[in-house]
């Protein structure tokens, strides 16, 4: 990959280098082993180039290409060898070029060069004066920094460029430029948020526990809900069907005989929806070891960019779908009901969550509450994810017929809700504390930042530009804290079964809907 700034050097370059490599040049000049890359061309061709320099065993070897090329594309699947014919005067532009090799997923070690122009004459100018120390400069703050905005301050290619001609236009130099960073307009925001990537030394926050009636099997998940939505008919619904491939299977379905879901694919990426013909055929996999072959053979394929059989996660649009079709199955203000032979007395499961003056959660707890008519001492709370292990609760659950009593139940969700309640005032304030701390650390630093920045001698358009700057800090970290009263949720309740159905051996649980009471906290 040759990288330069102006389209009549690629040009030159695209006729010049295939012939001294050795590359043969068909009757027309041109060569199959080449590919011209600039913003003159139009998006589509653009886009086909991309792709057949990806490819494995597509005859491109060169890609020229100018800038347009150095942001937003990934070209390290075939390539890890990238030269800049020509040195942008911007350590982030050096660092986006080099960006489309150096990814995740390279698997070789990136190798960079640079052409450097020296001359002859004692004194001269030449490329040593700025361009080669930019090149070292930008190698040496992926090293140390990660990014190159932390060598200057400066968080955009041109104005960067800008800054430095300034810098030399009065007589400076690279080294004046990279190492007054306080003369750049930008400086007094980069101190303010400088420490965002600083190194610390804390312990990590404890993992919260996944709560899950399928204990994370995305498999389990999805066999289940599909029976749940589409019953016997998915096949006629939307053309599903189970295949096998050597050791490992996939699922096969038509997005295209559900609108929503065709929908919701969208987010996945243009190239694949249409190389792989998704609408109409989409193949997804739970099986690593299936999904990883699968990708290995698209990287070194001539004619695809996508694996054929796609590895299904819980954040696919597949599993998202169906999570919210199995959602709507139930009405506003129900909630399931679980029966279990491994529970005493009804066991309510209730979200509880705080939020900040943004609406945003800043506490959540998954709480079960028992006890509440009295078979199992006085009312209590428990983490959620022991009490559905306590029951029993997963995909292999018998299914034991409905509850015993469920206007009983419906009684007992507001005494559900005010304990759950309770429960959460009772732990607000370590919550909180544990919130305010990091806050009050922000509020302590952008104070001190506002001082300092005041005092260095800040004046006119700068010192409003800090006092307002101090000013919305301040209200968006009062807007953090935590506010109000909690939102509480009865998702469902596990209760031992009625009436034992003999018939009934699937291995399902089986939900009855009762009302909740998830509004109790909005009124």
């Amino acid at each position: 990959m040759i990288f330069s700034e102006r389209i009549r050097t690629l040009k030159w370059l695209s006729r010049t280098v295939p012939a001294r490599l050795g590359f043969k040049a068909d009757e027309d000049g041109s060569f199959k082993a080449v590919r011209l890359l600039h913003g003159g061309l139009g998006d589509q061709e653009q886009l086909k180039i991309l792709e057949a320099f990806g490819l494995a065993d597509n005859q491109v070897r060169l890609l020229f290409t100018g800038d347009v090329a150095s942001e937003g594309v990934n070209l390290h699947r075939q390539c890890h060898q990238l030269i800049h014919y020509d040195i942008p005067w911007s350590l982030i532009r050096i660092e986006q070029r080099n960006g489309r090799i150096d990814r995740y997923g390279q698997e070789h070690q990136p190798e960079f060069r640079a052409l450097v122009l020296t001359s002859s004459h004692p004194g001269a100018k030449d490329d040593r004066t700025v361009a080669e120390k930019l090149i070292l400069r930008e190698e040496e703050a992926h090293k140390l920094n990660g990014t190159a905005e932390a060598e200057t301050g400066c968080y955009r290619a041109e104005e960067e460029e800008r800054r430095l001609i300034r810098e030399l236009v009065k007589g400076g130099s690279v080294e004046d430029f990279l190492d007054d960073a306080a003369e750049n307009g930008d400086s007094e925001l980069f101190d303010l948020f400088g420490q965002v990537d600083t190194v610390t030394e804390h312990e990590l926050p404890a993992r919260a526990e996944l709560v899950s009636l399928f204990d994370g099997n995305t498999a389990e998940f999805v066999d289940t809900a599909l029976d749940e939505v589409f019953g016997d008919q998915a096949a006629d619904l939307i053309d599903l069907s189970r295949k096998n491939e050597g050791n490992g299977s996939y699922l096969s379905l038509s997005p295209a005989m559900a609108p929503d879901l065709l929908h919701r694919l969208k987010a996945l990426p243009p190239s694949y929806l249409k190389e792989q013909g998704v609408a109409k055929r989409m193949l997804v996999t739970f099986d690593r070891t299936l999904a990883q072959r699968k990708l290995d053979e698209a990287r070194k394929s001539s004619t695809s960019l996508w694996p054929e059989v796609s590895f299904l996660t819980d954040l696919h649009p597949v599993v998202e779908w169906l999570t919210d079709k199995v959602l709507v199955e139930f009405g506003h203000q129900e909630a399931p009901v679980i029966t279990s032979p491994h529970v005493d007395g009804p066991v309510f499961l209730v979200q509880g969550i705080y939020s900040n003056a943004l609406g945003r959660p800043t506490v959540v707890r998954w709480m079960a509450v028992t006890g509440l008519d009295g078979s199992a001492g006085s009312p209590g709370v428990v983490p959620m994810a022991d009490a559905l292990r306590d029951a029993k609760v997963d995909p292999r659950l018998a299914r034991t017929g409905g509850p015993r009593d469920l206007g009983h139940l419906q009684s007992l969700v507001p005494a559900a809700v005010a304990a759950a309640r309770d429960h959460l005032e009772a732990g607000k304030d370590e919550w909180a504390a544990q919130l305010s701390g990091p806050l009050a650390a922000y509020r302590e630093h952008v104070s001190g930042w506002k001082q300092d920045t005041l005092e260095g001698g800040a004046t006119g358009r700068r010192e409003r530009q800090v006092e307002e700057t101090a000013d919305e800090l301040a209200r968006l970290l009062d807007q953090l804290e935590t506010t109000g009263r909690p939102l509480l949720r009865v998702l469902a309740v596990l209760d031992r079964p009625g009436d034992q159905d003999p018939a009934g051996t699937e291995d399902s649980p089986t939900p009855e809907p009762t009302p909740s009471d998830d509004q109790a906290e909005n009124n």
